[in-house]
């Protein structure tokens, strides 16, 4: 039997015990303010480093990967800013360099990552070739939105939106639109006029 009916907490409390108790010791670094559900699944938490107010929704996952299934190691570095909010069932993949910056919104669904798996080899199962490590960048105040996918070396500005279902690869400017698969950015902010303009 679950503790949490055998005590009969309230389940806000105790998803705030959880967050307080279990969760934050074992991250490498970890702000004030931590809202992080039971259910969400953390890898090699002491890879993982959080700023302040930041909210964690259910069956979301953090996986830093320090070695693949090859023998090959990482040194995965995961840095989320603060005042970031993450959907339902978001799914983050670092085997080296993935940072959201701070005020960062994340709707459900979308998956992060700096890896690709390796196909080169024929003769081998992709599972067991190196991974290809990219590095992904994603600026503050950026706003990601349902089902969206931004893999291998991603570079995307401050105060952008990534369409529903994008995804995304390579660099993108600061106040960027980005929709579609490939994704490629529609809009940029002009702060002459003032407004969003389709370029």
């Amino acid at each position: 039997m679950d503790w949490i009916n055998l005590f009969h907490f309230p389940r806000r409390i105790y998803e705030r015990l959880y967050s307080f108790c279990i969760a934050r010791p074992s991250f490498g670094t970890c702000g004030k303010a931590l809202n992080i559900k039971p259910s969400v699944s953390v890898t090699n938490p002491q890879y993982v480093f959080l700023g302040n107010y930041i909210t964690i929704n259910k069956n979301s996952v953090l996986l830093a990967i320090d070695e693949d299934r090859s023998g090959q190691s990482y040194s995965p570095h995961l840095e989320i800013g603060d005042h970031v909010y993450l959907g339902l069932q978001v799914h983050i993949n670092c085997a080296n360099y993935v940072k959201l910056g701070s005020g960062i919104l994340v709707a459900n669904n979308v998956h992060i990552s700096d890896v690709n798996h390796g196909y080169k080899e024929i003769d081998s199962l992709p599972f067991d070739q190196p991974l290809q490590v990219g590095k992904v960048e994603i600026g503050e105040n950026t706003w990601i939105g349902q089902g969206a996918v931004i893999v291998g070396d991603v570079k995307i500005g401050k105060h952008c939106v990534i369409g529903a279902n994008a995804v995304v690869s390579g660099h993108f400017e600061d106040f960027s639109v980005i929709v579609g698969v490939p994704a490629r950015t529609v809009k940029r902010y002009h702060f002459q006029k003032k407004e969003w303009l389709k370029i």
